[in-house]
């Protein structure tokens, strides 16, 4: 049995899907921030098991390879990209394999990737036409090597956050000017991209600053 939410309000962080029917017992609930939602149980089986799915830069294009450990009635998947993570645009389809218990290799390529901050999500259909999406990968593309622009994403956030832009160096400080970068931890970095664990910190509004130079505030809820 598996669990899928649709949201009576904004503000809790669930993804999305279309699996259960609506012949099902439905429960309701409520985040501590407020926000209501509904649980709709059901037993299916999950039409792919996504290893990974990774979006890449590379020279004047974005490398987008993923790989699936199985797969169930799979129809297709769509690649999807977005400049602020709200309108999503499709820029490619490929067919699924349909039924498979190999691991199979997926790759395909931006051609023409969006400049500075782009996000992309790779959804997955069924023949039956239900549908689920990946998690969201986020790239800093810029033909400009002196574009400064920093991205925090989520922004707010509750622990868990990224920075994308040209990262070379980068310290964090509260919003009155004081280091803090004792309070975090780092889980990924590359040269455009950065990945942090702020549980740690209290809750506030602080400055992530790269290379000296740029900047941008983000808050932690």
């Amino acid at each position: 049995t598996i669990f899928t939410s649709s949201l009576l309000n904004s503000g809790a962080n669930f993804s999305e899907n279309n699996y259960c029917s609506n012949n099902t017992i439905t429960y309701r609930g409520q985040t501590g921030s407020g926000a209501f939602f509904k649980f709709e149980p059901c037993l299916i089986t999950l039409p792919i098991e996504l290893l990974s799915f990774e979006a890449i830069p590379n020279e004047n294009e974005v490398l987008l390879i993923w790989t699936t450990a199985s797969e169930i009635n799979n129809d297709f998947f769509t690649i999807q990209r977005s400049s602020d993570v709200k309108v999503w645009e499709d820029i490619a389809e490929i067919e699924g394999a349909g039924n498979s218990n190999e691991i199979i290799h997926y790759e395909d390529i931006d051609y023409e990737p969006l400049s500075g901050t782009s996000y992309y999500r790779l959804k997955q259909t069924d023949f039956d036409g239900y549908y689920s999406y990946s998690s969201i990968q986020v790239v800093f593309f810029g033909k400009n090597e002196n574009n400064s622009q920093i991205v925090a994403f989520p922004n707010p956030t509750k622990g868990i956050i990224s920075f994308s832009g040209i990262i070379e160096s980068f310290n964090i400080t509260d919003i009155m000017g004081r280091d803090i970068s004792y309070q975090f931890s780092i889980l990924d970095k590359t040269r455009n991209l950065v990945k942090l664990d702020l549980s740690n910190l209290p809750p506030g509004i602080y400055v992530f600053r790269a290379n000296n130079d740029a900047s941008c505030k983000f808050i932690v809820e």
